[in-house]
């Protein structure tokens, strides 16, 4: 069999395939886009399935270079029939960008980074700049249709050097071998050097934009300049230690901080300073937002009414069923968490550590409480933890129990403190 037969075979797959390749485009498009939002990174997301006429472009060219002998060649080699572009309005943004493609997709290959001058034509500037990620779901299934693995293609890149890669690709790429004149390589070059200007000009732009945001006496105007200023305020170990996104949900951190009327620099400053000892390896939003609703228990309705409309809190999924579940069990609930603020309160106000370990929490109190405490309040913060971060609704006889068991403590605690040898604190 010739290239043609291959690929007129391989083309004809394609094209019954091609509403299957259309969904997964669909799909992953709404998840990157999301969660460039949640994580609050200014960009533009697209997406394509490749057209027909351009597969059997790319399918002749790369015959070429590699020489296919079968279909499985082409396969393997074709890896962007579903394509995703994410163009960022500020380069620096692509490090917390490459954390969300390892915390969403597998990594299929280690990522093509285009850093220097890749041009297949010389110039005196650096070239295409971006990072190309190959990937697969980790998931099954998506909208309710069965994943058979099918390599994603997702390109970051500035948004100047996305339009200048479009130009570049058009008229050079798929001309090889001598389609255009030397002119118009060297203004193809000129016009890469003007992108590489924008992009310092864009980095110096986001830095004027940092120091404009971090005005006491103003207020964020939304979560992209909450993301700026937290960003730019944490250290740069607390950055790296963070193998996952290092702001998380910081779309629903600045609702609760509007909801709050803390949703200002000096503020947030502090909810900083009170995590900087904090070693936990969640993200900032997590750590700062858990650091709200331990203040007072208004802060956990104010936090369910955000995520309730959103139906996605923090980490869990947060499903209808959870809602229904939640709905159907909320006076018990709000028993249960007017409960543990109360004891949450009391160990984090006589705790001498910034940040308390709750397992060592749980230990002392068994010593100083008596057997079977410290497992009571254990359960009781993991109890908490799946309500509030919509993984998991007790039934009523479990929402019972903890109440009572918050009770017994709660109750003991306070005979503690009316003894002679009562040590004030815990850990």
């Amino acid at each position: 069999m010739d290239i043609t037969t291959f690929m007129n075979t391989y083309v004809e797959n394609y094209i019954r395939r091609i509403d299957y390749y259309k969904k997964l485009e669909g799909y992953v498009y709404q998840l990157c886009q999301r969660q460039m939002d949640e994580n609050g990174i200014r960009c533009i997301v697209s997406s394509r399935v490749k057209p027909v006429s351009s597969l059997r472009d790319k399918i002749l060219y790369r015959n070429k270079i590699v020489g296919f002998k079968n279909i499985d060649d082409i396969h393997n080699d074709i890896r962007d029939k579903v394509g995703i572009r994410i163009a960022l309005y500020f380069p620096p943004d692509s490090v917390e960008v490459e954390k969300i493609m390892y915390s969403l997709f597998e990594i299929v290959e280690e990522p093509a980074r285009f850093e220097n001058n890749t041009l297949q034509y010389d110039s005196r500037f650096s070239g295409y700049r971006a990072w190309h990620y190959k990937v697969r779901l980790k998931s099954k299934k998506f909208s309710d249709v069965d994943y058979d693995g099918e390599v994603i293609e997702i390109q970051v890149a500035s948004m100047l050097m996305h339009a200048w890669a479009e130009v570049e690709h058009d008229l050079a790429y798929k001309e090889p071998d001598g389609g255009i004149s030397d002119l118009e390589y060297a203004l193809l070059s000129q016009l890469n050097g003007l992108v590489h200007t924008g992009e310092v000009i864009l980095e110096q732009l986001k830095i004027a934009m940092e120091k404009r945001i971090e005005d006491n006496n103003r207020e964020f105007l939304n979560h992209y300049e909450l993301a700026s200023f937290i960003y730019k305020n944490i250290p740069h170990e607390t950055k790296v230690n963070i193998s996952q996104p290092t702001l998380g949900r910081v779309d629903i951190l600045f609702s609760l901080l509007k909801s709050i009327n803390k949703h200002h620099p000096k503020a947030v400053l502090n909810y900083l300073t009170s995590i900087e000892n904090d070693t936990s390896c969640h993200a900032i939003s997590y750590r700062i937002i858990e650091k709200i609703l331990a203040e007072n228990e208004k802060a956990y309705c104010i936090y369910f009414d955000i995520i309730s409309p959103i139906r996605e809190p923090l980490i869990g999924s947060y499903s209808i069923d959870f809602e229904k579940k939640y709905r159907d069990n909320e006076n018990q609930i709000n028993i249960f968490l007017l409960k543990w603020v109360a004891l949450e309160g009391y160990i984090r106000n006589n705790t001498k550590e910034e940040s308390f370990d709750i397992r060592k929490v749980s230990s002392k109190l068994q010593d100083l409480l008596g057997e079977g405490i410290g497992q009571q309040v254990l359960e009781a913060y993991k109890m908490r933890n799946r309500i509030v971060h919509g993984i998991q609704v007790p039934d009523k006889q479990k929402l019972r129990e903890a109440i009572n068991g918050i009770d017994k403590v709660l109750q003991a605690i306070d005979n503690l403190e009316k003894s002679n040898d009562y040590d004030k604190k815990i850990v």
